[in-house]
């Protein structure tokens, strides 16, 4: 497991080790985000903070879930050259009988859905506290390091970033 820095983490997500090394075939490298997931399924980032702070498993931990979204090598094979739909068909069909990873589906590209689920609860909304969305043509490419159009970032509007981790 490797950090977006390229730090490897392996030890500090135990859980997330074991539950990659009983995927089929490999090697394999998946795009994702360790989460410590909230009952509402969103993600708590001062307790992932809390956890990678210690750089490892402790009694009481929070439970971390690897949620993933892309698959970019499979078998050994760089398929970063497939359109999106084809890599997270592929994943999906990886994570599918390892519940301790969460395959990251789709939603449709709806504003109006966007708004309603981070509207407050008081204004009718699901009120969830999620940092917003990144949205991905369907079709779209991976490139690494690159920024491109095909790919954006739609924060909540009024998010405010917690505590950030150093590391």
């Amino acid at each position: 497991l490797l950090t977006k820095s390229g730090a490897s983490c392996t030890t500090w997500f135990p859980e997330i080790a074991r539950a990659l090394q009983s995927l089929p075939g490999g090697p394999h490298v998946i795009d994702g985000e360790a989460c410590v997931l909230r009952e509402d399924g969103t993600s708590d980032f001062n307790l992932l903070q809390d956890r990678a702070r210690r750089r490892k498993w402790f009694p009481g931990a929070s439970v971390v879930t690897y949620c993933v979204f892309d698959l970019l090598v499979k078998d050994g094979q760089l398929i970063i050259n497939l359109p999106l739909t084809h890599r997270k068909q592929m994943l999906q069909e990886l994570v599918e009988q390892v519940s301790e990873i969460l395959f990251v589906k789709d939603l449709p590209a709806d504003a109006a859905l966007f708004h309603s689920m981070t509207l407050p609860l008081d204004k009718g909304g699901l009120g969830l506290q999620i940092e917003g969305v990144i949205a991905k043509r369907r079709a779209s490419l991976y490139w690494p390091g690159a920024r491109m159009n095909d790919w954006r970032k739609i924060k909540r509007p009024g998010w405010q970033e917690g505590r950030r981790w150093q590391g």
